[in-house]
């Protein structure tokens, strides 16, 4: 399992975590997005232009709480990629992204890098 984890210091935690109940937005933001049917989405990385993966992952919210979202998204493989974003009291929220499966590269911090501008913005 490769997790990466990073905290975004922002005085609006309560809207991010608002923000990040909807999955339509959640989904709209996914890198590595080639095709999106319903709550499936596809997704293909590359790393060094020599590997690539490729998966079909069905996406799963839940929502812990009143300051906690979680994304599972899950393929027909096992593979899962978690993505949890939690409000750390009125000071930020933490993102933490996690992979377990085959490819474990795919969750790298560009990863995380990628979320926060989104959620930054």
């Amino acid at each position: 399992m490769k997790i990466e984890t990073m905290d975004i210091e922002d005085k609006r935690s309560n809207a991010i975590i608002a923000w990040a109940k909807n999955p339509s937005n959640i989904i709209s933001v996914l890198p590595n997005v080639v095709g999106i049917e319903n709550n499936v989405v596809k997704l293909k990385f590359t790393r060094f232009l020599l590997f690539s993966f490729e998966g079909e992952f069905v996406v799963e919210p839940s929502f812990i709480g009143s300051g906690i979202v979680e994304y599972k998204l899950t393929d027909k493989k096992g593979n899962e990629i978690k993505i949890i974003i939690s409000a750390e009291g009125k000071s930020g929220v933490k993102l933490s992204v996690s992979y377990s499966g085959e490819k474990e590269w795919i969750v790298v911090k560009d990863y995380i890098r990628y979320w926060k501008k989104f959620l930054m913005a």
